[in-house]
């Protein structure tokens, strides 16, 4: 438990830095790293808030590769945006899974959730800087905001789609080499 107590202050840490650093151009510090110990990382930090909901936590890696060139701070921060949505979204006694494929070029991170779905007007404007369908002392509408910053610094793209029968699925498309 220390351990990750450290581990969460050093990287929150990171994070205020990055945040700060949201408007300018501060670069990347894009390395060749394992995929699999950040996104263990970014699911570990929100077990609790799993058990509060009593929501089943899937985690699948499928054909990965060891090894993507990425900065791993700004992904885990992405990861942590898109599963705290979708943590909020998920009714309890219900699954989150998430899926780490890849093909020959690209590295594939899904999240799906069993919530209520997102309606279709909603989608063009999700990405949006200071929207959100939450209450206002719950979210400011930054967080996916930066999902789709850091996504697209990292050259790759993020999508969303419906998860049948309820519920949606993001998934963000990196390259595997920058």
């Amino acid at each position: 438990d220390i351990s990750t107590i450290i581990n969460s202050a050093i990287y929150s840490r990171k994070i205020i830095s990055k945040i700060l650093s949201f408007t300018s151009n501060t670069p990347y510090n894009f390395e060749k790293q394992e995929i699999k110990p950040i996104i263990n990382f970014a699911v570990s930090l929100l077990k609790q808030n799993f058990q509060r909901k009593n929501i089943k936590n899937e985690l699948i890696f499928k054909n990965t590769i060891d090894h993507v060139s990425l900065d791993s701070t700004q992904i885990t921060q992405a990861l942590l945006n898109i599963l705290i949505n979708a943590l909020d979204a998920s009714p309890a006694k219900s699954i989150l899974k998430t899926t780490i494929e890849n093909d020959l070029q690209h590295l594939f991170i899904s999240i799906e959730d069993q919530g209520p779905g997102i309606p279709e007007n909603i989608k063009p404007i999700l990405f949006e800087p200071f929207f959100t369908t939450k209450a206002a002392n719950e979210g400011c509408g930054i967080g996916l905001t930066m999902v789709s910053r850091i996504v697209k610094i990292h050259n790759g793209e993020i999508t969303i789609k419906d998860n049948f029968p309820q519920g949606t699925i993001f998934t963000i498309k990196l390259p595997l080499t920058q």
